[in-house]
């Protein structure tokens, strides 16, 4: 019967009777000694350690083995090898605790996954290296004698194999059955039985790796101890620290003792100098009491000098208000008559504002007749327009003269009107001995407006005559600002904090809408205001306003959504213009370096509304960049565009990490009125606004329909009050061609750029016609839309 290891007290051994030999420390197991086979080794003074072998059962221990290995150090008793039972060697390494007398395996058995050392073996040696390695040598494997070296490291439970370098001639044979033992930082080899049978041979083995590990071991021992030092040291530090803390508190009470008696002294020293102080005030009192009343008698008796004397100056200056009031009530009688004169004027005025009244329905019945002739001539121009080309430019010059004539009467006749009001309305407000002065004025002012008007005319009608009604400005459907905000960066950097760590879980975290309308939307999305800090999110805002009223004439814009899109996500074509007349899209998307492949927005060509078959050619294919406008949302790039075109976003594909997908902010501009930046007041110069821009839609009503938005930027001279500049900013006007045929107007006559530039040309007239107050504080700049449904 084989057994493991036990440990037999040195004066209890029995050669006779190895079943009567018990078991250190637990005499209720009571194995046997082995009978041969084993390995024996000493632990302490009067005790041995058995190993394996012929003998007892012993339970739950390493497999049952002989012509195994066995080292001890310490404590732990190291078995490696051996040939088990049915004849197989064996490759594991097992460890008892002479404590605890626990068994543990210290690495796989050679053939496993994991295993990584010397093959199955038996008759092998094992050595002890620094009371930490193991030197293992030879053996045999049962068919061949073996002559390799390994190192096991009894911390780590890791094997080393060791490449020993030696001639040939000295390098000893492969052997089993000899013996292995350490001299200082040497192994002596001896002995044994080799392929050609029992040797007697000396071998001296140096190994490089034992010596560092042991000089390694040796530097830690010191290290150890210099720690130790140290330890003590610290230890007596602290020891002085307390006692100096000791004395720091006793140093403190004695001061705060200290500097409550201080503290006493100067609470009795101030209230002796606070009763000091209060007799001196009352001395000063008295002495200034007695100098008071002296000053009053004086004063007193000055006063009496000084209504005696007003006494006399006021009866004389009542005859002289009596005088006065005589005066003022002649003059108040005069000003009674030249009010009257005033009214009998503004009477005159009147009529003759019934009499322009008169004058405008007679020219308007002109303009009938003249329109009437414009017809016919529109008839004889759609007739003769397959055989010359001229007949299209007399109808445009025409178209334009008739215009101009219109503009010009109703322009002249709203100015008297304009002059008129205003003269009404300071006679109103002013007091009569004013009014003649304001209606002076305001004929000066209108006689200034009108040669201004027919010197503006005089040049418009020299340049004009032959020109055609070109576009002023090109439809920007699409608008890119790159670099927009400063804050972008600031934005991105809250957004990718929050996603930072997928584990750690946040209020924030929960605020994504997931939206997904089947065939239609797929996005995460939330609202910008509550995601962002309050202050990083109205600078974005501000930015923003600031934009739509400078740039678009749009006061306010809708609330800011920000979305996120990832694998899947995407917008087909829409429309959203009932939500302001511009869209939006501010792009956090550091689109260089993306790893995913969609996410432009695209935009449907304008080509395609209305007009696709007039640019159709069967000969010319068309692809997706023919049919829409991809834009792509580079990082801090703002995109302004018109949200009538169907608009989507191209599907996302590529990732599904928030921080490397699409990330935008977007919304709309809203509230198209007139926005004011310089010193004139905005009620005041809206009124002379609108009353430029009443004929210019009178005017627009004989053109062919646009729609869209178009947004202009006046600039008004402070020095006179004309319009000094009109600039076009923002268009997106599209002329419809139903409208031009419910007119009269073929579709090969006029096209979309004719009847877009004829609309700009009355826009850009009627405000350069526009009168506004003077002021010497500097020119103002008036951004206005107009919006066309």
């Amino acid at each position: 019967m084989k057994t493991s290891s036990i440990a037999v007290p040195v004066q209890q051994r029995a050669a006779d009777d190895a079943d009567s030999i018990w078991f250190a420390g637990d005499a209720a197991s009571q194995p046997m000694l082995p009978v041969r086979d084993f390995a024996a080794c000493a632990c302490g003074q009067n005790q041995f350690v058995v190993s394996g072998g012929f003998g007892s059962d012993l339970g739950t221990w390493p497999t049952h083995r002989r012509s195994h290995a066995a080292a001890l150090i310490g404590h732990q008793l190291f078995v490696h090898g051996g040939l088990n039972a049915d004849g197989a060697h064996l490759a594991d390494m097992w460890c008892l605790d002479l404590q605890s007398w626990q068994w543990r395996q210290c690495c796989a058995a050679q053939g496993s996954e994991a295993a990584v050392g010397p093959s199955a073996r038996r008759a092998h040696t094992l050595e002890v290296v620094g009371n930490r390695y193991l030197l293992l040598h030879g053996g045999y494997d049962g068919t061949t004698l073996l002559g390799d070296t390994w190192v096991f490291d009894t911390r780590s439970s890791t094997w080393l194999a060791v490449d020993v370098q030696a001639p040939a001639s000295e390098m000893p044979v492969p052997r089993a059955l000899h013996c292995l033992t350490s001299i200082g930082e040497r192994f002596v080899l001896l002995g044994g039985k080799g392929p050609l049978g029992e040797l007697g041979d000396v071998s001296l083995l140096e190994c490089p790796a034992v010596q560092h590990g042991r000089r390694l071991q040796q530097q830690q021992q010191a290290s150890q101890a210099q720690l130790l030092r140290c330890q003590q040291r610290c230890a007596q530090l602290d020891a002085d620290l307390a006692c100096n803390r000791a004395e720091l508190r006793e140093a403190k009470q004695q001061l705060q003792a200290s500097l409550q008696q201080n503290s006493q002294l100067a609470a009795e020293a101030a209230a002796s100098s606070k009763a000091r102080t209060a007799l001196e005030s009352q001395l000063q009192e008295a002495r200034g009491a007695a100098a008071t009343a002296q000053q009053a008698s004086q004063q007193a008796a000055a006063h009496v000098e000084a209504l005696e004397r007003r006494l006399a100056r006021a009866r004389q200056g009542g005859n002289k208000a009596m005088q006065a009031a005589a005066s003022l009530t002649q003059q108040l009688q005069a000003a009674h008559a030249k009010g009257n004169a005033l009214r009998q004027q503004l009477q005159q005025a009147q009529q003759q504002l019934q009499q322009q009244h008169l004058l405008l329905c007679e020219r308007a019945a002109e303009l009938a007749v003249v329109r009437s002739e414009l017809t016919e001539c529109r008839a004889r121009a759609n007739s003769a327009a397959a055989a010359s080309s001229s007949a299209q430019s007399d109808f445009r010059v025409a178209l334009a003269r008739s215009n101009k004539l219109y503009s010009q009467e109703l322009c002249h006749t709203q100015g008297l009107l304009q002059a008129a009001r205003k003269s009404q309305k300071q006679l109103a407000q002013q007091p009569p001995a004013a009014v003649g002065f304001s209606s002076k004025a305001a004929a000066q002012k209108r006689k200034r407006q009108q040669q201004r008007q027919r010197k503006r005319q005089g040049k418009a009608d020299d340049d004009e005559d032959d020109a055609e009604l070109t576009e002023l400005s090109k439809a920007q459907h699409v608008i890119t600002v790159p670099d927009f905000s400063p804050v972008s960066q600031q934005l991105r950097d809250v957004f990718d904090e929050r996603f930072q760590d997928p584990r750690h879980t946040t209020q924030e975290r929960f605020l994504w809408d997931y939206w997904y309308v089947k065939d239609q939307y797929t996005l995460h999305r939330t609202q910008a205001s509550a995601y962002f800090p309050e202050q990083l999110h109205s600078q974005l805002v501000d930015a923003l306003l600031e934009y739509g009223e400078k740039q678009l004439g749009c006061r306010a814009i809708s609330p800011v959504w920000m979305s996120y899109y990832i694998d899947g996500c995407g917008q087909d074509l829409h429309c959203d213009s009932f939500h302001g007349p511009f869209a939006y899209v501010l792009s956090l998307t550091p689109w260089e370096g993306r790893i995913f492949t969609g996410g432009e927005t695209q935009i449907l060509q304008p080509q395609l509304l209305g007009s696709f078959w007039q640019s159709f050619s069967p000969g010319k294919g068309m692809e997706l960049t023919d049919l829409v406008t991809l834009v792509e949302p580079r990082f801090n790039q703002l995109t302004v565009f018109d949200p009538r075109f169907p608009h989507g976003v191209r599907p996302v594909a590529g990732t599904r990490d928030p921080q490397k997908g699409r990330l935008v902010l977007h919304g709309w501009f809203t509230e198209p009125s007139p926005f004011f930046d310089g010193p004139l007041p905005e009620e005041e110069a809206l009124q002379d606004l609108n009353a430029a821009l009443f004929p210019m839609f009178d005017q627009l009503q004989a053109l062919p329909q646009v729609t869209g938005t178009i947004s202009m930027q006046l600039r008004v001279s402070g020095e006179t009050g004309a319009v000094t500049d009109v600039t076009f900013l923002a268009d997106t006007l599209v002329a419809l061609p139903a409208a031009a045929a419910d007119l009269g107007l073929g579709s090969g006559l006029l096209d979309s750029g004719t009847i877009r530039g004829a609309v700009q040309h009355v826009i850009r007239d009627s405000l350069m016609a526009a009168e506004f107050p003077e002021s010497e504080e500097g020119d103002t700049v008036i951004t206005l839309p107009l919006v066309f449904e």
